[in-house]
Order: C-alpha cells, then structure tokens, then sequence
C-alpha cells in the first residue's frame, strides 16, 4: 500500500518504526499502514490508499476511546496528542496500546504510532494481582496464629479436628475472593494444567515412594526398638471418616501452600534465586497452619511443605501435590508417625 512516495524520506522513516504506523488525510482514511499495524489492525495488505477507513473492522464500544483519541489527532492537527487506551480486534484479541500523533505538514497527514504495551500491562496487573493475595494471607495467618496462642492462654481447648475445619474455610474463601477479585485463572495457578492426567500419574508415583520408604523406616525402627511409634496401637490403622475427610484437608492446605503463597511470592520476588525463596517461605508460613499442633510438628510441616514446594516448582499442578500431601499424610497417621 503507498499512499506517501516511496522515494521520500518521510517514507523511509514510517517503513523502518518498529512500532505500528497509521497514516490518515483529514478524513480518516488510511494512507499508509506499516506491517506491524497491519497484524494489530487485521487487514489486508493489498488494499489502495484511500479506501479504507480507520475504523473499518473495530467500530465498536470496546474501541470508542481508542477511535476518540484518533479523531482528537485528525481536528486538532497542531497538538501532539498521547495516551494509553484499551484495544480489541476483529478476532477478539484484547490489548493495552500507548498512542501518540504527529502532523506531516507536506501530505497534510497525520500520523498515529502505536506501541503495544499488553504484555507489560499484564505484569503488572499479575504483581498487584499476587501482592493483594499475599497481603491477604499474610493478614489471616496473623489473626489465626493470635487466636490460636489467645484461646491456649485463656486455658481454653479447641478440639484439632474443629481448628482444622477453621483453616478449610480460610481456604475456601480465600479462594473465592481470587476468583472474584483478580484475572486469574485455575490454570494460572496450577489448580488445573495442561495434561492433569500426567500430573496425577506423577502424583501417584511419588506417593508410592514415600509409602514405601515411610513403611521401611517402621520396620527397621521395630528391629531397633520395639516400643518405637505408638507399640499399643495396630501397625497399620486408618480410620475411614478421617481418611475421606482429609481428602478435604489436604486439599486446601495445599491450596493455600502452593497457590496462594509459593505462586504468588514467585511473582513478586526478583531475582536468580526467587524460586528458592519462594519454597522456603511458603514452607515457614504453611508450617503457621498448624500452629497448635506445637513446635515439633511445625517444623516437621516446614520441612515436608518444602519438599512439596520442590515438587510443585517442577510440575506446576496441585493436583500432583495434592495427591502427595495426602497419601504421605493419611499413611503418616496410620503408621504412628503423628
């Protein structure tokens, strides 16, 4: 498309922009688009200067600020004119444009140029996104752990199955409050992936390991000593109400692990070692969860939740993680180790 001679060096100029180039007479219409524009716009190449219309293919409501700071460039040529506005294509793309105009006083044209600022919009809807999560973690966990050590000082005793079921509907709505306040998607923080029967499949494999290691470590503890991990109890006894039940709870606590507080810190802190970080923090602050199991088993939850982050910073599923936590929790139970 030439609607400016090829040979002048205002052409030469508008040819190389990296950014995406319109040019248009008095009344709108394109003289010369650059390929970038071309792929923003979705037209075709082969059409003449003169024919078509800016608007053609976007005139809509989504688009009537963008369409505005055009028309604002064609009737007051002497000013430059610059903004940001919200932009969506003919095949539905949405997209953040910085524009800004000039006036070429020979062709009595104006010229728009558009950078495409999408991308880095989104980043940083997705920092303030994950900084209101975790800020809001932070901020449950800190009344969480106040009410736990108020009720141990006023002598009072919360059954671990209640305090539990206090944490579950933390979670839940934790998780509504993402779903309904922020862009993100179950398959941005790793609820839901991409192939989730290979993440299962994963899950299971791990889980067998730590069975299988968690069993052996039982057995030669017996060999050593005898009265070693609970002798009055069965060597394997599991109750079925509280194995369903924590189905639930594994669930959750791996939710908040994982999805809230390793994803998030992941994308807030900078630098080589944010992953490292990440899993050592989310490790700490999930360790929080079970504050009035006491010390030891804090720790030992510090401890498993990092190897957990470990998995989860490889796989990206909590589904794979989910299955983890609870076949090492549920078997954990029944073989005395809590």
């Amino acid at each position: 498309m030439k609607g400016i001679d090829d040979k002048t060096f205002e052409y030469k100029v508008l040819k190389e922009i990296y950014s995406a180039v319109l040019v248009l007479d008095s009344s709108g219409m394109i003289q010369y688009i650059n390929a970038p524009a071309y792929a923003l716009f979705e037209i075709s190449e082969d059409i003449s200067p003169g024919e078509v219309h800016f608007t053609t293919n976007i005139d809509n409501a989504y688009n009537d600020k963008f369409c505005e700071c055009i028309m604002n460039a064609i009737y007051h040529k002497d000013t430059r004119h610059i903004g940001t506005v919200k932009f969506v294509s003919p095949s539905g793309k949405k997209s953040a444009f910085r524009m800004s105009s000039s006036y070429l006083e020979p062709q009595k044209y104006v010229i728009i140029t558009i950078d495409d600022l999408t991308l880095e919009n989104e980043l940083f809807v997705n920092i303030y996104n994950s900084s209101v999560i975790f800020s809001l973690f932070l901020f449950v966990m800190g009344i969480w752990v106040i009410f736990c050590q108020l009720w141990v000082k006023m002598g009072k005793n919360i059954p671990e199955t209640t305090l539990t079921i206090y944490v579950e509907i933390i979670g839940v709505l934790i998780f509504l409050f993402i779903l309904k306040f922020t862009n993100l998607s179950l398959k941005d923080m790793g609820i839901l992936t991409d192939n989730n029967k290979k993440a299962i499949k994963e899950g299971l494999i791990i889980s067998l390991v730590c069975v299988a290691l968690m069993f052996s470590i039982k057995i030669f503890a017996r060999m050593i000593n005898p009265n070693s991990f609970k002798p009055e109890q069965a060597f394997f006894s599991i109750s079925e109400p509280a194995a369903l039940r924590y189905i639930i709870t594994a669930g959750v606590q791996e939710f908040l692990a994982r999805c809230v507080v390793q994803f998030n810190l992941e994308r807030i802190i900078q630098g080589k070692y944010k992953e490292v970080i990440a899993i050592v923090l989310s490790g700490l602050l999930f360790s929080t969860l079970h504050v009035y199991y006491g010390f030891d088993f804090m720790m030992a939850a510090a401890l498993l939740a990092m190897i957990e982050g470990i998995i989860y910073a490889k796989q990206k599923s909590l589904l794979s993680i989910w299955i983890v936590h609870y076949v090492f929790g549920i078997v954990g139970i029944a073989l005395g180790f809590v």
